[in-house]
């Protein structure tokens, strides 16, 4: 089959090739309090292709670190304002970022955070809504713009489907924007639980895809329930699916 990939020279366009998909990648966790979020989400500083790691904590709920992580590879920092979130958000910008990976916890606090911003310096009601929805967008485009892997966490809602009514487990968002759109830019949203094995034992569970009323997806190939998840798990079934592509692609050839 010709290579039809020079076609498009002459617009200066990026055309995106399998080595490509090796970037990093956007990961979603969402579920209740104790479900097992942050400690799945700083067991990426135990993933020597994704430390250091940065975590950004606005919950102050970082302290799952020091089990499922290793704090040689971690720094986390607990900003107390949006100003302060700003400020991290510039010196991810800056072209000497040493962080391979930056986990955020909370999503929807973070929000939160923009909401009582605006609330304070803006007299339109409606901005502070709009900002909850766009400066987290910046947030991640900024984190995503450095090729950096991005952990985002978030709490559990209902959320409405628009068009159909129709009511989901789904993150927690702050406004009506931000629940519809904000998932839509990740390559896995998770969501995790505790899941009876026996009578005497309940283990953490992560959910990517399922047929039930639950918000999930996943854009490469990894067990739709994954027990007991860790990103050395999620991390090693990427390489799989990639490897596999890679040689159909050769194959191909």
């Amino acid at each position: 089959m010709p290579d039809f990939n020079n076609y498009f020279d002459k617009l200066k366009v990026k055309v995106v090739t399998a080595e490509d998909f090796d970037s990093a990648q956007k990961y979603l966790l969402y579920g209740a309090a104790g479900t097992g979020k942050s400690s799945l989400a700083y067991s990426a500083s135990l993933v020597p292709e994704l430390c250091p790691v940065l975590g950004v904590d606005i919950e102050h709920g970082s302290m799952p670190a020091l089990k499922h992580g290793d704090m040689n590879n971690l720094t986390i920092l607990r900003p107390n304002s949006f100003t302060e979130v700003k400020k991290i958000i510039n010196m991810i910008n800056e072209p000497d970022f040493p962080f391979k990976c930056v986990v955020f916890d909370t999503a929807d606090k973070f929000q939160e955070m923009v909401v009582r911003h605006w609330g304070k310096i803006s007299d339109n009601a409606f901005e502070k809504w709009t900002q909850a929805y766009e400066q987290l967008v910046i947030l991640m485009d900024a984190i995503k713009a450095k090729g950096i892997t991005v952990i985002a966490i978030t709490h559990v809602d209902r959320v409405i489907l628009e068009g159909t009514g129709e009511k989901m487990i789904g993150p927690a968002f702050e406004g009506k924007v931000s629940p519809r759109k904000i998932p839509s830019d990740f390559d896995v949203v998770g969501y995790m639980h505790w899941e009876e094995i026996d009578e005497d034992n309940v283990i953490p569970v992560l959910v990517t895809r399922t047929g039930e009323d639950i918000i999930v997806k996943q854009r490469f190939d990894m067990p739709d329930i994954l027990g007991e998840p860790t990103m050395t798990k999620i991390t090693e079934y990427y390489k799989i699916w990639k490897a596999e592509y890679l040689e159909k692609e050769n194959a191909n050839e």
